[in-house]
């Protein structure tokens, strides 16, 4: 893990001051770098949305458990232009 230094963050609890690094995070069978905060008092790992989509996994919301994410379920970039006014002619 690559230590980058402090941040202040808000947690629902307070503001804390939390270790930033970037790590290898393992789910699964995949493996990637990513961004971490790192804390004393939680000894649970949380997976943010952002190593989710890194390892191309979800959580599904009717069972709470990760799955890979599909290509169906991933907006294409024409649908993303689209919603943002951005068609190509």
């Amino acid at each position: 893990m690559e230590s980058l230094g402090h941040v202040d963050v808000r947690t629902a609890s307070c503001v804390e001051r939390l270790w930033e690094a970037e790590a290898k995070v393992r789910i699964f069978d995949r493996e990637r770098t990513s961004p971490v905060l790192v804390s004393e008092k939680v000894d649970l790992p949380l997976i943010g949305v952002v190593t989710l989509e890194i390892l191309r996994l979800r959580v599904d919301p009717t069972t709470g458990k990760a799955e890979e994410l599909s290509s169906s379920s991933m907006p294409s970039l024409s649908s993303w232009r689209r919603r943002r006014g951005q068609a190509r002619s």
